[in-house]
């Protein structure tokens, strides 16, 4: 090797030695996600064939429900909660849904501190796809801090064929009625006639869940203690709601108390029915014309449910 060959080859080592090493997507990523991609100051790890993706930046600041509000188009705060991750590190989480021309996506940020350092992620995805990819995404962001190495893959994902017809009905709200829905899966339109409507509309499907949303009027609600069950005749339920005194255990008499008086909403989809009792949390209601179920819910939870229209 000649002089010149060896300093070509030096300076070449020392180049490539002061390159930076891109370290790996700090999160347990499902199997198939491709990692390390750059969009401006976010790392980005994304699955093309589900169309979700993971943003990753660090700050030294938290989540700004303002800020999303105004860097979205009509965008719904839809939830807020603390999360846990990997060591104990609390997550500050925010449910949001917004609209991209004529598509509807549903985010998750998340911010997790750790020492002096703010860890801010975005999890981007279909509102149609977000009771499919929810579980995957959470167990990914829960991870945090990890290598980046693959866990279980997501189920394939199957639209629904065919037109689907769909009620929605609002018991108690700004606009009390019935309402209903025809989805057409195969062209991805939907004719809407919500309570409050005029008149019918027909919309890209993606948006009916965001439509419902507003017209229920879902948002952040502090999380009731989870009581179980209650398993009564209908007439128990409604006359519990009612504040009436009935026979049923002392801790759900003293919970519904709270609840009957704070009731700002109650709405069914399909057999379905969601109590908002604002301050005193969500509830939803399930079952047939014998039994029906109440147990306490949480807004991401009806934000599944509302998802779930648009779901195989």
């Amino acid at each position: 090797m000649t002089s010149s060959e060896s300093a070509s080859s030096e300076s070449a080592s020392s180049e490539s030695a002061e390159q930076p090493v891109e370290p790996a997507f700090p999160l347990r990523l499902p199997a198939g996600w491709t990692g390390r991609h750059r969009i401006g100051a976010f790392s980005v790890a994304y699955e093309r064939a589900v169309g979700t993706a993971i943003l990753y930046t660090t700050s030294d600041s938290g989540i700004d429900t303002d800020d999303l509000v105004k860097n979205y188009d009509e965008c719904l705060i839809l939830d807020t909660s603390v999360e846990r991750c990997r060591d104990g590190l609390a997550a500050q989480r925010v449910l949001t849904c917004y609209r991209q021309e004529n598509r509807s996506l549903t985010a998750e940020h998340w911010a997790v501190s750790q020492d002096t350092t703010v860890h801010l992620f975005a999890a981007i995805m279909p509102t149609s796809r977000y009771r499919l990819l929810a579980p995957a995404v959470h167990r990914a962001l829960r991870s945090f801090p990890s290598s980046g190495h693959a866990s279980a893959s997501i189920p394939d994902f199957q639209r629904f064929q065919g037109v689907r017809a769909v009620e929605f009905e609002v018991k108690v709200g700004s606009h009390p009625g019935r309402g209903e829905i025809l989805i057409d899966h195969d062209r991805g339109r939907a004719a809407v006639l919500l309570p409050g409507m005029s008149s019918v509309r027909t919309v890209p499907a993606g948006l009916l869940p965001a439509w419902l949303a507003a017209c229920a009027g879902l948002g952040p609600r502090p999380a009731p203690q989870r009581s179980g069950r209650l398993l009564a005749e209908p007439q128990t339920i409604e006359r519990l709601l009612g504040g009436e005194t009935v026979a049923a255990p002392g801790l759900w008499r003293a919970t519904l108390s709270n609840v009957a008086s704070s009731v700002q909403g109650r709405w069914l989809l399909g057999t379905t029915e969601i109590v908002d009792a604002g301050q005193a949390g969500l509830w939803r209601i399930d079952g047939g014309h014998e039994v029906r179920v109440l147990t306490a819910t949480t807004a991401t939870e009806v934000w599944g449910l509302l998802t779930s229209i648009l779901a195989p």
